[in-house]
């Protein structure tokens, strides 16, 4: 059953809705669970739609969004139809603004509060999410009057997604949140950028904002988790310092449109996409896993070079089904092997040795 286009709902500094293509196309053809411990936006997140997932962010408002979608979706729809009912000015806008503002200080995290941020997002000068010392929202109006805030249609599909897949919805620091990450697990590390220039600082999701310090430690986690085994991918601005924090690893650049941005004229920029895992392991490649591969000549001995020949689809497809029973009979994580994989390894293997070498 095909996966249903989901969008995010808010407008996002440093969304990846322009580049989903690129991204999707290098993260590794296999892996374990999927962690973004910097949801933002959720582009990336909802365009892959992974059935077991971690996603996480420090900004309690927008964690509230994602589980009230989950939880509560037809409430949140039903609040922006309201606001969305009333014809929008000045007066209107600021006065919602203060209703926002109400619940973070009362840290009232509800749907009503979801709703609130999702209308605000589509209100407030291009939608830029920005809060002041106090952790509360300060961005002015957009001039806009009227239309509609959300597709409800979207809102039900992320809301059924979320439901029926395993998805962990938490808050806290980026740190804290790759504790769990393990070998052949899938990180994607989408933190606020490093800026291009001293006043290109949109970095304000939360009232702490997210330091040079806050990019060392990132820095350093990436390079923890590449030592346990973990497949790592990482966006942000190309610029030297990025550069020289993620030397070793491969950095990929690429022009991206922004459009948070004040001025129109800056809004195409240089991103990097940066990986620690080759491009043949990613989906833009077939190549068959080195794991598979050696599942695959532990059985050697009990094939005789001649029974490897006449290997066919057929047994691939039988290989592929006794490895899942086995799977599920010893608690192991399903790998999802392909059986058009187990048959190219093979016939790989036969091409290069024939039948009178490799594993006996």
């Amino acid at each position: 059953m095909p996966k249903p286009e989901m969008k995010p709902v808010l407008k996002w500094a440093g969304g990846k809705s322009q580049i989903i293509d690129q991204l999707t196309s290098k993260m590794p053809k296999k892996y374990n669970n999927y962690f973004e411990p910097f949801i933002g936006g959720g582009a990336v997140f909802l365009a892959v739609a992974p059935q077991k997932a971690v996603i996480n962010d420090i900004n309690e408002q927008l964690i509230n969004l994602y589980r009230q979608l989950r939880e509560h979706p037809e409430e949140v729809i039903e609040v922006i139809r309201g606001l969305d009912a009333v014809p929008c000015d000045k007066t209107f806008y600021y006065d919602t603004r203060s209703r926002y503002n109400g619940k973070i200080e009362r840290r009232e995290l509800d749907a009503e509060c979801a709703a609130l941020m999702i209308w605000i997002n589509k209100h407030c000068f291009n939608g830029l999410y920005r809060v002041n010392g106090k952790g509360l929202f300060n961005v002015p109006y957009n001039n806009k009057v009227g239309g509609a805030s959300i597709n409800e249609e979207n809102v039900r599909a992320i809301a059924n997604y979320l439901q029926s897949a395993d998805v962990t919805i938490s808050c806290c620091d980026f740190e804290e949140r790759c504790t769990d990450v393990a070998k052949d697990d899938f990180v994607y590390l989408d933190s606020p950028y490093v800026p291009v220039s001293n006043t290109a600082n949109f970095t304000d999701y939360t009232k702490d904002g997210f330091t040079y310090e806050d990019h060392k430690r990132l820095a350093a986690l990436f390079r923890e988790l590449d030592s346990i085994g973990a497949k790592l991918m990482l966006s942000n601005n190309d610029v030297p310092l990025v550069h020289s924090l993620y030397d070793g690893f491969n950095i990929q650049s690429l022009d991206v449109k922004r459009m948070i941005n004040r001025n129109a004229s800056k809004r195409t920029s240089r991103e990097v996409i940066i990986t620690n895992y080759n491009e043949d392991q990613s989906m833009n490649r077939t190549a068959p896993s080195d794991e598979l591969m050696d599942l695959l000549l532990e059985q050697w001995g009990d094939l005789t070079p001649e029974e490897r020949q006449q290997f066919s689809m057929a047994d691939a497809e039988d290989w592929v089904h006794d490895r899942k029973l086995y799977e599920q009979e010893h608690g192991i994580i399903p790998r999802g092997y392909e059986v058009s994989e187990v048959y190219a390894i093979i016939q790989d293997f036969n091409s290069t040795y024939g039948v009178n070498d490799g594993a006996d």
